[in-house]
């Protein structure tokens, strides 16, 4: 989707997606509302959003769920500034640019690339939150196993001390993890 009120600027940038052979389906808005409209009907996989609007900064038609931006976004800008690029990333932008003959002309490659990074960023993500509720569960089994469980990682650091070790020792977990230089000796034997 391209969000830009421009009527020259919107040829260029359609000019550029026909003349590519990828295929690209483009939809087009002049304003936030009228952008939200066509999202509410078909999610686009990525949106190209003019700085300023009539009805807003581009940066407002970005969406999120749990805190996290649901569609990537790519400002586009008549100008370009440090101020400005910091701003716009930080809002949620996974890229800016600043409007050129040249730039148009290689929207469609900026697309994909901007797909597939953020394809790649979405599946990062997923993977990092199976890795969350995979150590979650672990912790949880070993948090209430029976007998006394410690463990440390490679670098001596206590990665687990369950609820039994705690009943045994009179330590707590949160006092123990993350502890290295074998402090986990010390309610056993009063010493490293």
């Amino acid at each position: 989707m391209i969000i830009e009120d421009d009527r020259e600027h919107i040829e260029l940038i359609l000019h550029a997606f026909r003349q590519d052979p990828g295929q690209f389906r483009v939809e087009t808005a002049a304003t936030l509302r009228k952008a939200r409209e066509i999202i509410a009907r078909e999610s686009p996989d990525l949106i190209i959003a003019d700085w300023n609007l009539p009805d807003g900064r581009g940066i407002d038609i970005i969406n999120r769920e749990d805190d996290r931006v649901t569609t990537p976004l790519i400002i586009m800008t008549g100008y370009g500034d440090e101020r400005l690029a910091v701003e716009i990333m930080k809002s949620g932008a996974v890229d800016y640019i600043v409007k050129s003959a040249t730039v148009f002309e290689d929207l469609p490659n900026i697309s994909r690339r901007t797909i597939r990074f953020w394809e790649n960023l979405q599946e990062r993500v997923r993977a990092e939150r199976a890795q969350q509720e995979t150590q979650k569960r672990l912790g949880d089994i070993l948090a209430f196993l029976p007998d006394p469980v410690l463990a440390i990682d490679t670098t001596g650091t206590v990665i687990a001390w369950n609820n039994a070790m705690e009943d045994l020792t009179g330590v707590p977990a949160a006092d123990m993890l993350g502890k290295g230089d074998h402090e986990y000796s010390i309610p056993f034997y009063g010493e490293r």
